[in-house]
């Protein structure tokens, strides 16, 4: 059996603890300020508002077409950490 990579482990630990963070319940500010959203959603005029969502898709639309054109496959042949080294900034 193959001793598992340490910057895997790692990698497995962050994504627990991400995942941990992202199921806990909303912050005193989150819940604010989607209270403050709903709100000012709600002052909206409806017509304004499908203009709004409807400019808001068409963008979202336009950077998932530009990004099936502009991302590179993976790299499949290398560990996690090279792979990883190969797509964050150099200091």
């Amino acid at each position: 059996m193959l001793t598992p990579d340490p910057y895997d482990q790692q990698a497995q630990a962050d994504l627990r603890d991400w995942q941990q963070r992202m199921r806990q319940k909303p912050t005193l500010l989150n819940r604010f300020t989607r209270q403050l959203q709903a709100r000012l959603n709600a002052m909206l005029p409806e017509k304004l508002h499908r203009a709004l969502t409807a400019t808001i898709q068409k963008m979202v639309e336009g950077v998932l077409f530009g990004s099936q054109h502009t991302t590179r496959q993976p790299v499949q042949v290398s560990t996690l950490a090279e792979r990883e080294a190969r797509v964050r900034p150099h200091p």
